[in-house]
């Protein structure tokens, strides 16, 4: 009645997690759970390397007052900033917008941002697959004049999760065998002081990025700058797993390796109580069984010196 009582115990509770595993709550905990690491461990403090220009509504209010410019505003406009980051000698420029339509400026507008694009040589344009369309296998991009005078295209197809929260970014985006950089790898490979359209794979950048370890979808969790010392040292989980291994034994975790042991060595008694009859029985009994193993002739002295061999010293 107790083995069929752990057996039924383990079945139901087998059931219980595998309907939970398929109804995504697992997948669910997981993601809250890191929403809650990365909330509570989060470092402030940004790269002084790094600069975010942003067109909020401070902006187009003061293009609307001191330039005249209505939304969209001319391409000219980024071209100066282009070229602005061109003289600061800044590693890279990426845009987040696509320019798909012509400026409504006139085509020399496009022109304009197309040439300070070509001459900076490091600004990166975007480019994404959208699934709604009926031609998902022509990449979304910027118009053909301004694309082509970028240093490199960046991927924007991210990875929500089940709750629709973008967790992981893929390094690479992989699609009818070509791979495309996604924004952020797009910016660094362009960083690169030996970077060129033609040879982007070979520079140490590149090999660094393709050396991460990805999970199945060739993404990586959004990581967050902090201090070791704000992590558990390794000794506090040392602690932690003899804490639960304790526990686990304690509540009966070993209970079924242990019926499975019993039930194993029954098995083994019997087989060999099976083994030592059969021998028994074919040689007429155990005495006459070992008179015809003493007259076994052998070139090594004293093979059968005794049931327990020639030497039961070193046994």
């Amino acid at each position: 009645m107790k083995i069929k009582r752990i057996f039924f115990i383990t079945l139901i509770t087998t059931i219980f997690i595998f309907t939970l595993d398929l109804f995504g709550a697992f997948e669910f905990l997981e993601n809250k759970t890191y929403d809650f690491r990365t909330n509570k461990t989060v470092s402030n403090k940004t790269s002084e390397n790094l600069f975010v220009v942003l067109l909020d509504q401070n902006s187009l209010d003061w293009a609307s007052s001191e330039m005249n410019w209505s939304w969209p505003w001319p391409r000219s406009a980024y071209g100066d900033i282009v070229n602005f980051f061109n003289l600061a000698n800044a590693k890279s420029l990426t845009f987040d917008v696509i320019f798909s339509e012509p400026s409504i400026y006139g085509t020399e507008d496009d022109l304009y941002f197309a040439k300070a694009s070509e001459e900076f040589g490091k600004v990166i344009q975007i480019q994404f697959y959208d699934s709604s369309t009926k031609n998902q296998d022509i990449p979304v991009t910027s118009i053909p004049e301004i694309d082509s005078k970028s240093a490199i295209q960046g991927n924007i197809n991210s990875i929500p999760d089940s709750d629709s929260i973008i967790r992981r970014s893929r390094l690479f985006y992989n699609r009818d065998k070509k791979s495309f950089p996604t924004l952020a790898s797009a910016t660094y490979l362009v960083g690169s002081e030996n970077y060129s359209k033609a040879n982007y794979f070979d520079t140490e950048e590149y090999k660094l990025l393709t050396n991460i370890k990805t999970d199945k979808d060739g993404a990586v969790l959004l990581r967050f700058k902090k201090g070791l010392e704000s992590y558990i040292p390794y000794s506090a989980c040392v602690i932690a797993m003899a804490v639960l291994t304790g526990v686990y034994v304690i509540l009966g975790g070993y209970m079924a390796t242990a019926i499975n042991d019993f039930i194993q060595g029954i098995i083994m008694i019997f087989g060999i109580i099976a083994v030592i009859a059969a021998v028994l029985s074919g040689q007429g009994g155990f005495t006459e069984a070992v008179r015809k193993l003493a007259e076994v002739e052998s070139e090594v002295p004293g093979v059968y010196a005794s049931v327990f061999g020639p030497d039961v010293p070193n046994l």
